[in-house]
């Protein structure tokens, strides 16, 4: 990882493709990339006022926060 980046070039760690990133003889755990993606499981329920799924391109742009507030704002208009 170099400047946050897989190799200094690529920003995420799971994709589907990018092949210059994987080796075919290493296990998906030794490659640089895999396609196995993070997933949490949370509780959605009446308390619940909405779900963001995004992906780099909102994250190289926002935190958490500003992203929540983004929603918000545009959720109230």
């Amino acid at each position: 990882m170099q400047d946050g980046r897989v190799n200094g070039i690529i920003a995420m760690s799971r994709a589907i493709g990018d092949w210059q990133f994987k080796k075919q003889s290493l296990p998906q755990e030794k490659m640089a990339l895999t396609v196995n993606p993070d997933i949490r499981s949370r509780p959605i329920g009446p308390g619940t006022n909405f779900v963001v799924i995004a992906c780099d391109g909102i994250w190289d742009c926002m935190s958490s926060k500003q992203c929540c507030d983004f929603v918000m704002m545009a959720k109230n208009k």
